[in-house]
């Protein structure tokens, strides 16, 4: 078994909203946590949840007992993410007090919120972050459409289910690299790599083989698709494999509010959309990954395997 390397890793906290266990649930903040736990390019220094933090507690220490390599806290954060900013939490209270001891990487592959609410009770520590890596973002004028699916468009989820958390985290002034839909749709997962992953014979593979072939499932429901995209483990990869990545380099950042186009999932006749371009007033600047190469692929498989060498 392979230990971490503290000295030449770097120190990363993971804000999440993982579902993983549940059927209809996504799976891509899962795949994430597995991909940073088998990584000694990271060192994972704490995890917090957002949003079920009940059920989002449970399944992350499953997830830590099945792959784990050393000890990780867990810790809750906003349950009600529509509802908790300006409250504090023991996930505000643990990435300050991580934020003390060392400068940290933030990636962020759920709503804003605990961030934000960090940024609002502890401002000092915002230049103690390095970056943060949201699994969010588009650029101007497009929608997501899954390559090769039905023309459904699908939701920014990250970003739509607290856009004023967003806001505040943008305003703050901490580096943030937008590693969202775009990139990741160069990369899926399909029904031979789910196979993998049940034959590899760790004790849970199996059941992760289970979660994502229902999630395939739902997929090729509601997408007329075979294969699905795995989101936030691309998000992940950005700091993993970033020669694998290609990015804008800190390109205008804006929020714009038009009509709907992902109304199968979020109400309303216009909603906000965090958008990037060149065209764009600089409200903000981010870097902004738009492609992975396939070279992303192999690298994520064995993370998932467990055999990168």
């Amino acid at each position: 078994m392979r230990t971490p390397t503290p000295l030449t890793s770097r120190a990363i906290w993971i804000d999440t909203d993982i579902i993983f266990n549940r059927f209809g649930g996504d799976v891509d903040d899962g795949l994430a946590l597995m991909l940073a736990l088998d990584s000694d390019r990271v060192q994972v220094r704490g995890i917090s949840l957002n949003r079920d933090v009940d059920n989002g507690e449970s399944v992350t220490r499953q997830l830590l007992a099945l792959y784990g390599r050393y000890p990780i806290p867990v810790v809750r954060g906003a349950d009600d993410i529509f509802a908790s900013f300006g409250e504090n939490s023991a996930a505000v209270e643990a990435l300050a007090a991580a934020l003390r001891r060392e400068r940290l990487t933030i990636v962020a592959i759920g709503a804003a919120t605990n961030l934000a609410n960090l940024l609002l009770f502890h401002p000092a520590l915002a230049e103690r972050i390095d970056e943060v890596v949201f699994c969010a973002g588009r650029q101007h004028g497009q929608s997501f459409l899954a390559p090769g699916g039905r023309t459904i468009a699908l939701p920014d989820a990250n970003f739509d289910n607290d856009p004023a958390s967003m806001q505040r985290v943008l305003d703050a002034g901490v580096p943030v690299t937008l590693a969202g839909f775009e990139a990741a749709a160069s990369i899926t997962l399909d029904g031979n790599d789910i196979d993998r992953i049940r034959r590899n014979g760790r004790p849970g593979d199996r059941w992760v083989a289970r979660r994502l072939a229902l999630w395939r499932l739902i997929w090729r429901l509601g997408l007329g698709l075979d294969r699905f995209i795995p989101f936030d483990a691309c998000t992940l990869g950005h700091l993993l494999y970033p020669e694998c990545f290609h990015y804008l380099r800190q390109v205008p950042a804006t929020i714009n509010r038009r009509a709907n186009d992902a109304r199968r999932w979020k109400k309303g006749a216009e909603k906000d959309y965090l958008e990037v371009g060149t065209e764009l007033p600089p409200r903000w600047r981010v870097d902004y990954a738009w492609r992975i190469d396939p070279c992303f692929k192999p690298l994520l498989m064995n993370h998932l395997l467990g055999t990168r060498q």
